[in-house]
C-alpha cells in the first residue's frame, strides 16, 4: 500500500475501496503496447480475459456445488442479496461482459476447463439459476441482452468449443434460448411491493421524457420527474428478436448445412 500512497497524484485508494486511477493520461502510459519492454505494464486485455475466464469458473462451480448438494437446486432471489459473498456477487453479475468482450488467442479454446465451464452454464437448470440471478441483481430487461450476447459469442466459436465438449452444441444453445423466452414470460421472482401493494417488475426499459409541466416541483425537490412512456412488450425489444433469430440460426447449423453438430 505504501506504493500506492507514493503515487497519490494520480492513484486514489481508501479501505475498502477499490484503486481509482485520477488521471487518464497515467492509465495510459501504464497500458500502452509501445511498453511492453517495461516490467510494470498491465495488459488489460490479458487481465480482462483471465477475469472472464475465472468468474465464469466461479458461476459454474457455484451452480455445480448446487445442484449437487441441495435437494433444490433452484437459486433463491434473497440469495443473491443477502448470502452471496462479494466475489460470486461480482462474477455473477459481470461474468458475460467480461469474457465476450475480451480478446483471445488459439490456446484459450484449447482449453478444456474453459469449455467444460462454458457446458456446465448452458445445462437446462443452471442457465435458469443464472436468468433468475441476472433478474435481481440486473434487471430483466438485460437477461435479455446478456443472453444474447453470451450466445451470439458461443456461436462463433462453436466449431472449437465443440471438439472440446460435444455438450456445447446448437441444441445446448437453442435450449438455453427457449429457458430465457419461458423465464421472460414468467412472474418476476422475488419482486419487491410498493407500499400500496402492487408489484415492482422488471419490465423492459420504457422511453422516458422530462415533463415541461412540473418544472416547479423539480426545483423545489431538486428531483427530475420523469413521464414514462407505455412500456414495450418484451417480443418487441432488440435483444429478444436478436435472440430469436439466433435460434433459426442454430437449427440452420444443424439441418441446413448438413453440419455434424447436433
Amino acid at each position: 500500500m505504501h506504493i500506492i500512497r507514493d503515487l497519490g497524484c494520480v492513484l486514489t485508494s481508501h479501505s475498502n475501496v477499490p484503486i481509482q486511477v485520477l488521471h487518464r493520461s497515467f492509465l495510459d502510459y501504464l497500458s500502452s503496447p509501445h511498453s511492453e519492454d517495461r516490467k510494470w505494464l498491465i495488459d488489460s486485455a490479458l487481465h480482462r480475459r483471465r477475469i472472464g475466464i475465472h468468474c465464469l469458473h466461479l458461476v459454474a462451480q457455484h451452480i455445480s456445488a448446487r445442484i449437487s448438494d441441495s435437494g433444490s437446486p433452484r437459486v433463491l432471489p434473497t440469495e443473491a442479496h443477502q448470502r452471496f459473498p462479494g466475489d460470486i456477487h461480482h462474477a455473477y453479475t459481470f461474468w458475460i461482459e467480461y469474457l465476450c468482450s475480451a480478446s483471445y488467442d488459439a490456446d484459450t479454446f484449447k482449453d478444456v476447463t474453459v469449455a467444460n465451464d462454458i457446458a456446465t452454464m448452458l445445462m437446462p437448470v443452471a442457465f435458469t439459476n443464472w436468468c433468475i440471478v441476472a433478474d435481481v441483481l440486473r434487471t430483466r430487461y438485460k437477461v435479455l441482452e446478456l443472453s444474447y450476447t453470451l450466445l451470439a459469442w458461443i456461436t462463433d466459436n462453436l466449431p472449437q468449443f465443440f471438439e472440446l465438449d460435444f455438450r456445447i452444441s446448437p441444441y445446448a444453445i437453442r435450449t438455453a434460448i427457449d429457458q430465457v423466452f419461458d423465464f421472460i414470460d414468467s412472474p418476476t421472482p422475488g419482486a419487491p411491493h410498493t407500499s400500496h401493494g402492487s408489484v415492482v417488475d422488471s419490465a423492459p426499459p420504457a422511453i422516458s421524457i422530462s415533463s415541461p409541466d412540473v418544472t416547479l416541483i423539480e426545483e423545489e425537490t431538486e428531483e427530475a420527474v420523469i413521464v414514462p412512456l407505455p412500456e414495450l412488450p418484451w417480443h418487441l425489444t432488440q435483444p429478444y428478436k436478436m435472440l430469436k433469430d439466433l435460434r433459426k440460426l442454430q437449427i440452420t447449423l444443424v439441418s441446413g448445412t448438413g453440419s455434424p453438430l447436433l
